[in-house]
């Protein structure tokens, strides 16, 4: 089918870029998983678990593609929220069943979240009007607030099971798929891979991540743009992971400054404890490396220096798999490493020097590693 159309374009005259046919499907992916109605597994598209009533009465609907040919009227129509009326638009019953089904749902999860915590049952703590209300707009707010509450008791969930060597060498594997555009969205991904990197390691106080996630926790879009794609606290420091699928200039362009602003901030925040903001993207552009070097030297905004560590995928995925086939990360000990990186930058004369110091440093790291376990 896609040379058939690739062949319909040519003969009228359309080139199209090669990545056209995908960048088609990606946005249709996105739409989809925007409605709250799928989700994915691995490179396959799902129904959302409870969903399904709501998705085959969309399928039963008769709707005619008109080509319309005025785009204000296109959009007018297919634009409509309000169009088509769905069964859950009007009838409360459907709605009640599914505030019901999440509940018990819900009740199992916190179960689950206190035998992993404490090693017993944990009550759950929704609880619902009696008689519960008919009107729709009341129940959209509940469900939407019940499943905004199983989101995060998932997220305690996998706080406590994406931890260990097996779950870091899953994760640290994965980065080859999305290196590879294998996955829906790379940089969403990127992301989402990156924050599982840290739940693994298993010795963080609070990981914050930022993407967008679907109630799946299957990553849905980056973090926004007024903060940090995720924030790492161990005993005696931070971290603020940031990173990036652009390898060009426009890295420098688009990531530099808002990365910059991103850690300065968090360090305010924290009222300046130790925190260092970690830079990672397939390949560090010159031009990153010139401004991340300026930011440590001489400081940012406010004037403090701000410490950023520049490291490829590849150079992080090599740092986190010494700790893959053992349980016995020590945050104390990637602080060293953050601190000997440091140590050489402040011993360079220019951006250049730093970045082939990184290399260097990552060595040398990890024959103390080595040492410090023999």
């Amino acid at each position: 089918m896609r040379r058939s159309l690739k062949q319909q374009f040519q003969d009228q005259g359309i080139s199209l870029p090669v990545t056209s046919f995908h960048d088609y499907a990606d946005a249709l992916a996105r739409y989809m998983r925007f409605t709250g109605l799928f989700s994915i597994s691995g490179s396959r598209i799902i129904l959302t678990k409870g969903r399904e009533g709501e998705i085959e009465e969309i399928l039963t609907l008769k709707r005619e593609l008109y080509p319309y040919k005025d785009r204000d009227e296109f959009y007018r129509y297919f634009g409509n929220p309000d169009v088509p009326v769905l069964s859950t638009d009007h009838n409360p019953n459907i709605l009640q069943q599914q505030i019901q089904e999440l509940t018990a749902e819900l009740t199992t999860l916190y179960a689950e979240l206190g035998v992993l915590q404490q090693g017993m049952p944990l009550e759950s703590s929704v609880s619902l009007p009696q008689p519960l209300p008919i009107d729709i707009k009341e129940l959209r707010t509940l469900l939407d607030d019940l499943r905004d509450k199983k989101k995060q008791v998932e997220l305690g969930i996998m706080d406590i099971r994406g931890r260990g060597p097996e779950k870091l060498l899953e994760a640290l594997i994965f980065y080859d798929d999305i290196l590879n555009h294998q996955t829906f969205d790379a940089p969403t991904f990127l992301e989402w891979n990156t924050w599982r990197v840290f739940v693994a390691l298993d010795r963080a106080k609070k990981i914050k991540p930022n993407p967008v996630m679907d109630e799946n926790l299957e990553p849905v879009s980056t973090a926004a743009g007024n903060g940090p794609d995720m924030e790492v606290s161990f005993p005696d420091f931070h971290v603020v992971p940031e990173v990036t699928m652009r390898t060009g200039a426009d890295q420098e362009r688009y990531e530099s400054m808002p990365v910059i602003r991103h850690v300065e901030d968090f360090i305010r925040k924290v009222t300046y404890e130790e925190t260092y903001g970690l830079f990672i993207a397939p390949r560090i552009h010159r031009d990153t490396v010139v401004k991340f070097f300026m930011a440590w030297k001489q400081g940012g905004f406010y004037g403090e220096s701000v410490k950023i560590v520049p490291l490829t995928v590849a150079q992080f995925r090599e740092v986190a798999r010494s700790y893959s086939t053992r349980r016995d990360f020590q945050p104390a000990k990637l602080l060293r490493l953050f601190e000997q990186i440091g140590e050489a930058l402040q011993g360079t004369r220019s951006p250049l020097q730093c970045q082939d110091e990184i290399p260097t440093a990552i060595e040398k790291w990890k024959q103390q590693l080595q040492d410090s376990t023999s």
